[in-house]
């Protein structure tokens, strides 16, 4: 493998997350006109419902597995294990639930959905440790599509709920029998060995190092969470709209960085393009580029024009950049402490600069803009110096 070919694949990849992104989005487009908002609402609330139940999966994380599986072959068969009574109990949770709140195949079709949206995360792990993500990537986007076509045909003989919910349902069947049949033919000597003593054996060995995984993913989910919520005692909800819409922006170019973060997942593709990171600079700035244009159309059609704003926000591309690499490598030493303490600290930098900004009388859409970048630079500047301490490196 030579960086030639990595810096191709990752083009690649990226065109077509771009084509997700792109389905994901006329799919809402089209959900909203032929079946209304008020069915929209249902399934958005089914979505969040089965995300709270699916958190369980982060029982073993993700970014631990990945790299877990590339270390020890057999663990394949623990996660295996685990994925499957993960799925067990989301069904089980997910149909006392539904059968309360949903009828007849509306129900059925809810359920079906759960248990395959549960399998997904196994899926995502495989392809990552085996650095096969532009499958992956093709799976997503076969079932985005199937999701389009599906929601499109459905509406014409079951425009309601439950029509919608068997367009989701069909598509995401669809996707993880292709997975399981493609996995299978990857690795044919592969079974899922009821083994509970095998399961009790890993997390007695290894629960040290999940416990700072677990911190790990529980700090992401309240930094993800806690801007708004903080911004909503000193901003008012007009400045928190536009400041989401140059932040939804800026996520256009985040969507990129996790494409590169996802292959530097995989040791070897890490250690390839280790040795010459400069040249991903020009894909960093035609994506900085990418940020600018969509950005801008994306906020214009949206309400107006935020060109100042957006311009310093897409800056923060750099330092983003800067975190998901030198991440990537401390997941790879299964090493949680430095990536912790960053978050930690950069949420309290983010809290304290939100309320002393206010004390001064700035602008608020200004507050949000600063107070988030302050916090991704902090964060970056953490992580990687944290790096650099602990491998002892000038």
């Amino acid at each position: 493998m030579i960086l030639a070919e990595i810096i191709t694949r990752l083009k690649g990849q990226m065109v077509i997350n771009l084509l997700i992104t792109f389905f994901g989005l006329i799919t809402t487009v089209l959900t909203v006109r032929l079946y209304g908002l008020s069915v929209f609402g249902e399934l958005v609330v089914i979505n969040a419902v089965i995300g709270i139940l699916t958190i369980i999966n982060l029982i073993i994380p993700p970014n631990y597995s990945v790299y877990k599986l590339q270390d020890d072959p057999k663990f394949i068969n623990v996660l295996l294990f685990v994925n499957f009574l993960l799925a067990v109990f989301v069904i089980v949770i997910s149909s006392i639930y539904f059968y309360h709140t949903l009828n007849g195949l509306s129900f059925i079709y809810s359920v079906i959905y759960s248990l395959f949206l549960s399998l997904q995360s196994f899926v995502d792990v495989y392809c990552q440790s085996k650095n096969k993500l532009t499958q992956y990537y093709f799976l997503i986007l076969s079932m985005a599509i199937v999701k389009f076509l599906g929601i499109g045909l459905l509406s014409l003989n079951i425009p309601d709920l439950t029509g919608l919910l068997a367009a989701y349902a069909l598509a995401q069947f669809a996707m993880i029998i292709v997975s399981a049949i493609y996995i299978k033919k990857c690795e044919p000597q592969l079974r899922c060995k009821l083994d509970y003593l095998i399961v009790i054996s890993f997390f007695r060995e290894n629960m040290n190092s999940l416990k700072g995984y677990y911190l790990s993913a529980i700090l992401k989910r309240v930094n993800d969470n806690s801007l708004p919520l903080i911004f909503s005692a000193y901003l008012t909800k007009s400045e928190i709209g536009l400041f989401t819409l140059l932040q939804k922006s800026l996520a256009m170019g985040v969507t990129f960085l996790r494409v590169f973060e996802a292959a530097l997942f995989h040791r070897q593709t890490a250690k390839v393009i280790d040795e010459d990171l400069r040249k991903f600079i020009p894909l960093l700035l035609l994506t900085h580029l990418t940020v600018l244009v969509c950005g801008a159309a994306y906020i214009y059609f949206s309400i107006e024009i935020l060109m100042y704003e957006l311009v310093l926000i897409s800056f923060l591309l750099y330092p983003l950049a800067l975190t998901v690499t030198f991440r990537a490598k401390l997941f790879g030493q299964y090493n949680t402490l430095v990536i912790n303490t960053a978050a930690l600290l950069s949420l309290t930098a983010f809290i304290i600069s939100v309320w002393v900004m206010k004390f001064m009388g700035l602008p608020g859409l200004m507050i949000a803009i600063l107070s988030y970048s302050l916090l991704v630079i902090i964060n970056a500047v953490v992580i990687y110096f944290g790096w650099k301490i602990i491998n002892n490196e000038k």
